[in-house]
């Protein structure tokens, strides 16, 4: 399937996406190395060629003190739009699927004050990639502890 095809398949999906759920309408995908953003975000996460694409909101978004989780997105439905937004820079994110590269989220567990990556263990075993990760949504310089999560087997 050529790029120009798979697009208009992206776009396909993407628009049925924002049809059914609502949360999806405005989501803002990122570089983390091209965010000047310092303050510390939470979100989902892949790396790709040493970058960090991410969808992240302010860590104060957090108000469960018992709750980290506070995006209530999930990679599946944000890839595509991943996948639009890049299709020139990182043509080939087209024709991969969502949980073809690694992937994670990061959390803010508001009760204790601490963020947590969540990643498989490739990415758990490589603190270049990690650093990456935390320096991306402004928690490089705070407290966070990884997690090997098995749904991200990448």
């Amino acid at each position: 399937m050529d790029n120009e095809t798979q697009l208009l398949e992206i776009q396909r999906r993407i628009e049925e996406i924002k049809a059914r759920r609502s949360e999806y309408r405005d989501i803002t995908i990122t570089i983390g190395s091209h965010n000047s953003q310092k303050k510390p975000e939470v979100g989902i996460w892949w790396l790709h060629e040493g970058e960090v694409f991410m969808h992240a909101v302010d860590a104060i978004a957090c108000t469960d003190s018992i709750d980290p989780r506070c995006v209530e997105v999930e990679h599946i439905y944000v890839w595509p739009l991943l996948q639009q937004q890049y299709a020139i820079e990182y043509p080939e994110l087209l024709s991969l699927k969502y949980n073809e590269i690694s992937r994670g989220r990061v959390w803010h567990h508001r009760g204790f004050n601490i963020f947590s990556i969540t990643c498989a263990p490739i990415v758990a075993n490589s603190p270049t990639s990690i650093k990456l990760i935390a320096h991306a949504f402004g928690i490089g310089n705070r407290g966070y502890n990884i997690i090997i999560d098995p749904q991200y087997p990448l």
